[in-house]
């Protein structure tokens, strides 16, 4: 399995905050598609925002072995979450992500971190809004 494929997919039908810069409920609005890569493998995700919680999964594909987004928020333009799997020998992993907005509202970037290498491993991020 590679590292793993963002899908922040939950609660599509929920409204986010405007795009002010207050700091407070995000500072942007990130519901939506993004498309992109982590590190060498595809990355894609579908986020819900309600202020400064967002709902979600994480996929390999969309809607291919996803896992559900844990703790995930967004606040002064960033996002912060993880989202963890089971393999069929019973070991788990957990992704932890860190991806913060562009001034334009395009671009979500920064990293994914995993626990699945050997050594924790950290992924470069970058996903543009489809």
């Amino acid at each position: 399995m590679k590292l793993g494929v963002l899908v922040f997919a939950v609660g599509l039908g929920l409204g986010g905050c405007g795009g002010d810069d207050d700091g407070q409920a995000g500072s942007g609005e990130i519901t939506g598609r993004w498309a992109g890569t982590a590190g060498t493998d595809s990355a894609y995700l579908e986020l819900a925002q309600q202020g400064v919680l967002v709902d979600g999964e994480a996929c390999e594909r969309p809607q291919m072995d996803c896992h559900p987004l844990l703790g995930a928020t967004f606040v002064n333009r960033q996002l912060t979450g993880s989202y963890s799997w089971f393999e069929s020998d019973g070991s788990s992993y957990t992704v932890f992500i860190s991806l913060m907005l562009s001034s334009n509202g395009s671009e979500l970037a920064g990293s994914y971190t995993s626990t699945k290498c050997e050594d924790t491993c950290r992924l470069d991020a970058l996903l543009t809004r489809q």
